[in-house]
């Protein structure tokens, strides 16, 4: 048999509105399944009145591609929200969950999720993806990926869609990123022990600090099973209202009597504790005399900082309040960003908003700000690009836009194309880009067309239809401030 393991490059979504998950499970015979989950906020959805109150629905469409940019599954469906009385924030606190299983071969994959507002005229699509991979080994035993609960009870069998093994269970789907939680459940399972080891064993769950490695006290926890079997089901709770704000791993170790690790795994989470988090209160002075932005302003620009802020930045500015913990949040998150005491504390500050005001004047649509677009995020997420090629009049095409990179990251000659389906709006959403965590697009040449053309079957990047011009070389984009 073989071992599966499910490698993620995750991207948190939490500030669009949404968390998707992966989880990887086995089947009776250890075929590997994925479970994708899905959680929408109910704040970012539309309720329209429905007999007996108010309702929301979400369209939501998953798309994964395989290693060679190929199409191996599409699935779209609509979720719906329960009905509610009013719209009160007690029920827009709230979110909408949703799951998907399949069964998947090895190999790498891309996971694209989209989201829009099936109820909302115009909505605003959003979209989540991640680059997984799945790796075959011939070793047991097989570790299940974490799966978080809020609650859980065992029960004789169910119609939800969150039963599974005996569980009916309430996930709690948030990239592994835990904000004011108290109590967490995990979940995982273990397969085919009873293939490599016969002899009585221990479960020993731990929690490690994520940057020194070592173990958390109190956060241990030893299960005694007698004898191994096939599959076994390792359930159990961490208090993470007592760690403070950082990185964590929870460890899931496999022991003979003596102590000695046999088997182990572990799974990476983040804690944000507010009350271990906290602003100097003379930075509302400092602010007033730096800054000094009315409130409503500052709004917008921390609204604006959500592209380059950590997942901890994200949760903490959606929890401000008053207008003093605003100037503090604003100054620290700037000087957390000076890359040395003898630069002016102002300075990174003034060249994101030099292209937050880039944005505006530029890219500003019939519907939304400029630094709202798809062109103000990655102007403002990753700055100017090298060079940009403008494609407005083909007659065959819809107006696009092709900005290069040089380099992001580790990555080189990194491309985003941009369109204009609407013909008129300056919207110019993202229709691809070949950067990790991105939306891809293999058919975005065809997609380009006004009237789509067939392809035959044929690689849509080696076929286009009609020449693109691509591939000039064009003027860097000097006039976008860095």
């Amino acid at each position: 048999m073989r071992r599966l393991l499910i490698f993620l490059s995750t991207i948190s979504f939490a500030q669009q509105g949404f968390y998707v998950d992966i989880c990887r499970i086995y089947g009776a015979n250890y075929e590997p399944y994925i479970e994708i989950y899905y959680a929408i906020s109910n704040k970012w959805l539309h309720f329209a009145p429905v007999k007996k109150g108010f309702q929301a629905t979400a369209q939501i469409t998953t798309q994964i591609f395989n290693q060679d940019s190929e199409l191996v599954y599409i699935d779209r469906f609509w979720l719906k929200s329960p009905i509610v009385p009013d719209t009160s924030p007690v029920f827009k606190n709230r979110f909408l969950l949703a799951v998907k299983r399949l069964e998947i071969a090895p190999g790498n994959y891309r996971l694209q999720v989209e989201v829009i507002d099936a109820l909302k005229e115009n909505p605003k699509r959003r979209v989540a993806v991640k680059d997984f991979s799945i790796v075959a080994a011939d070793t047991f035993p097989l570790f299940s990926d974490v799966l978080w609960l809020k609650s859980w009870k065992r029960v004789a069998k169910s119609e939800s869609p969150f039963f599974r093994d005996g569980l009916l269970y309430e996930p709690l789907i948030t990239n592994s990123v835990f904000v004011h939680q108290d109590t967490l459940w995990y979940w995982v399972n273990l397969y085919g022990l009873d293939k490599v080891y016969q002899a009585p064993y221990v479960v020993v769950v731990s929690v490690t600090d994520g940057l020194s490695q070592k173990p958390i006290e109190g956060f241990s926890k030893i299960f005694r099973p007698k004898l191994p079997k096939p599959y076994r089901i390792i359930l159990g709770t961490i208090d993470v209202s007592l760690l403070p704000t950082q990185s964590y791993w929870l460890n899931i170790s496999i022991q003979d009597n003596g102590g000695r690790t046999l088997y182990q795994q572990r799974y990476p989470f983040y804690v944000y504790n507010e009350k271990e988090y906290r602003f100097d209160q003379s930075y509302e002075a400092l602010y007033d005399r730096i800054y000094g932005y009315p409130e409503e302003q500052l709004d917008e620009y921390i609204a604006a900082l959500q592209y380059i802020s950590t997942q901890t930045e994200i949760e903490m500015a959606k929890s401000l309040r008053t207008f003093s913990e605003k100037k503090r949040f604003f100054y620290a998150f700037w000087e957390r960003r000076r890359a040395s005491p003898e630069d002016p504390p102002d300075k990174a500050w003034r060249s994101y908003l030099a292209r937050f005001n880039y944005a505006n004047e530029h890219f500003t649509s019939s519907l939304r700000p400029g630094w709202q677009t798809d062109r103000g995020r990655v102007l403002l997420k990753y700055g100017p690009p090298d060079d940009e090629q403008v494609f407005l009049t083909e007659t065959d095409k819809y107006p696009y836009i092709i900005w290069t990179y040089n380099r992001l990251g580790n990555q080189s000659n990194v491309y985003f194309v941009f369109y204009d389906p609407d013909l008129g709006t300056n919207e110019f959403p993202l229709l691809h880009s070949t950067l990790k965590g991105e939306p891809y697009n293999a058919n975005w040449r065809l997609q380009l067309m006004k009237v789509p053309l067939p392809n035959y079957g044929l690689d849509p990047e080696l076929s286009s239809p009609t020449e693109f011009k691509d591939d000039k070389v064009f003027p860097s984009t000097s006039g976008m401030p860095r």
